[in-house]
């Protein structure tokens, strides 16, 4: 299935922000970015081949 050989790697770093509101709702936002990786076969300091420069997330969720 190819999982034995490694494709490349990346390391993100950013902030979240996460906000409740009321009592069981909450909402998140992320803002991630590529700081170091490196990609098989590839030269360069990011692995731009198998990941995005930039990651963004943005979640919401309930507790019950």
């Amino acid at each position: 299935m190819g999982l034995n050989s490694l494709a490349g790697q990346a390391l993100f770093v950013g902030p979240t922000l996460y906000v409740k509101v009321g009592s069981r709702l909450f909402v998140s936002l992320g803002w991630n970015a590529q700081v170091a990786g490196r990609a098989t076969g590839f030269a360069g300091p990011l692995d731009l081949e198998n990941f995005a420069r930039h990651q963004t997330v943005f979640r919401t969720g309930a507790s019950f």
